[in-house]
């Protein structure tokens, strides 16, 4: 990182003022080979001074200098945004950092792209059409140019990813966030608790997986899976298995409930996705039809998902090559598998309501980790850092700042005085306009489906009914207290740390589950009476 940023310093010291750069060496004397034909090959690559000069067997002949420039002395030398555009892309997904000494330079360049933008107007007629674009600083004047347009746009591009990590990284410097790093252990290891939605019982991670963990993991992982062609889905998840959403290896089949999902232990199976069979996939995708169609969902889309799924069971193998038609056959179920989890909607918002003490906080922080995203915690003190008369604001700048970020789990902690029940007659007028301005940033923060934030409270009573109204919220869940499969759990990971015989740990594990299990009632808490 020192050699890099000593690098950096030397170049942009060379730059004028401009945000341009001086010619420097020619292309074709540093050793590049263009491509015989083409005027403009030469003009956004250079290359390196230890190439070798002299054409070798097998290798494209060096084109002449006449033959590269076309009367165009500049396309010999590097364009000064092209320059910029190969050190960011370089360095933008390695150390983005260490570029934010050096942004007033950059500036500089961005300034020169902005001045020169340059416009031709183009066909004949009662409508001629404009063309934008920009011209090297090493050409003589003239229209624009395609291979310079094609730098500045990639260098743009590379640009706004630089600033959107920097602006992310001072955000979470500002509010004490964390920066996200894919990790899935953490959320095994949390206590979860039994839920009851709509009459189904549940539980509050596997709902939280359900709709909001899987479909955000799954909706990135089918973007990706739609550049590229079957066999490389396959080779991807033989190379890196860590790129397929680790949430699929917590599913298997359940062949006694057919249609049923459930979780396992992911230490079973490494990959998770061997298991999975083809036809265990084929029967899932068909109780999910017949639920679309009973729910009325009978579209068009569906109906040619199913064809296209049928067609390919029923296609018939190559004979003598079985093993090899199942892998491909497993596949593309597992690439089905994706599509289908990224078929439904995440969900961006949720209102976490219980006691206290019931690891709200560490269920969200649980949640980044498990996505790789970034984890920031807003609570009352940052809307009161500039006292209660500045708390609108404090209010505005701080959601204007949390719009920008992007992937990050955001969590409202124990803000309840912002959205406090507008009915109430002792309220004041400051309260009942702050919670006005609170509802207008929540649905506009909702609406970038940018980051996933979370309100947490111990009074949901407490909050305004706009606040829980249907629609308002994509969820609203009840964290309560551990259930008792997760006890019994962490009962025999803690018996595992001690110097206990095998047996006594046994002994003693049975004991308490015995006891727990006689003590449980329906509501799914331990009974002291």
């Amino acid at each position: 990182a020192k050699l890099v940023t000593a690098g950096l310093r030397v170049v942009f010291e060379c730059q004028q003022n401009d945000g341009t750069w001086e010619k420097g060496e020619a292309i074709e004397r540093s050793g590049f080979r263009g491509i015989a034909g083409d005027p403009h090959v030469s003009g956004g690559v250079s290359a390196s001074p230890s190439m070798p000069s002299s054409p070798t067997s097998g290798s494209v002949p060096a084109v002449p200098c006449e033959q590269q420039q076309h009367g165009e002395i500049g396309n010999s030398y590097v364009f000064s945004v092209d320059l910029l555009g190969s050190l960011v892309d370089s360095i933008v997904e390695w150390k983005p950092e260490l570029l934010a000494p050096f942004l007033p330079e950059i500036e500089r360049t961005v300034g020169w792209m902005e001045s020169n933008l340059l416009k031709e107007r183009q066909g004949g007629g009662r409508e001629p059409k404009t063309v934008l674009g920009w011209r090297s600083n090493h050409l003589t004047e003239g229209s624009p140019v395609g291979w310079c347009t094609a730098q500045v746009f990639f260098t743009l591009t590379r640009l706004r990813k630089l600033l959107r990590f920097l602006l992310t990284q001072r955000i979470l410097a500002e509010f004490g966030g964390m920066s996200g790093a894919a990790s899935g252990r953490e959320w095994r290891t949390l206590m979860d608790s039994d839920l009851s939605v709509s009459g189904r019982k549940t539980t509050l991670m596997t709902d939280i997986e359900n709709r909001i963990l899987i479909p955000l993991q799954s909706a990135e992982m089918a973007v990706t899976l739609t550049l590229l062609p079957s066999e490389k889905v396959e080779e991807l998840r033989q190379l890196g298995k860590e790129k397929i959403p680790h949430a699929l290896s917590l599913f298997e089949w359940d062949s006694q409930k057919a249609g049923v999902v459930k979780r396992r232990p992911p230490s079973s199976s490494p990959s998770g996705l061997d298991s999975l069979e083809c036809e265990d996939l084929s029967g899932l995708f068909e109780e999910s039809e017949k639920e679309e169609t009973a729910n009325g969902c009978d579209s068009e889309e569906t109906r040619k998902r199913g064809r296209r799924r049928r067609n390919s069971e029923n296609s018939p193998s190559p004979a003598g090559n079985d093993d090899a038609t199942k892998n491909e056959m497993r596949g593309k179920a597992i690439e089905s598998l994706l599509f289908h989890f990224a078929s439904t909607a995440p969900c961006y918002s949720l209102i976490l309501f219980g006691p206290p003490g019931t690891a709200k906080s560490t269920l969200c922080a649980s949640m980044a980790n498990y996505l790789g995203w970034n984890f920031l915690v807003v609570d009352t003190s940052d809307f009161l850092a500039h006292g209660m008369g500045e708390v609108a604001a404090r209010m505005r700048y701080i959601f204007d700042r949390l719009k920008v970020l992007e992937r990050t789990i955001i969590l409202f902690d124990e803000v309840e005085e912002f959205c406090q029940d507008r009915t109430n007659e002792r309220l004041g007028m400051e309260s009942r306009m702050l919670t006005t301005a609170m509802l207008t940033q929540f649905n506009d923060l909702r609406r970038q489906q940018k980051s996933v934030f979370i309100v947490a409270t111990n009074r949901v009573r407490s909050l305004d009914a706009a606040v829980i109204r249907p629609g308002r919220f994509d969820m609203m869940l009840f964290a309560g207290t551990p259930n008792l499969k997760s006890r019994e759990q962490r009962l025999r990971s803690k018996l595992q740390a001690t110097r206990l015989s095998l047996e006594d740990k046994e002994a003693a594990c049975r004991l308490v589950t015995q006891f727990m299990r006689r003590r449980w009632d329906d509501r799914g808490a331990v009974d002291d009476s």
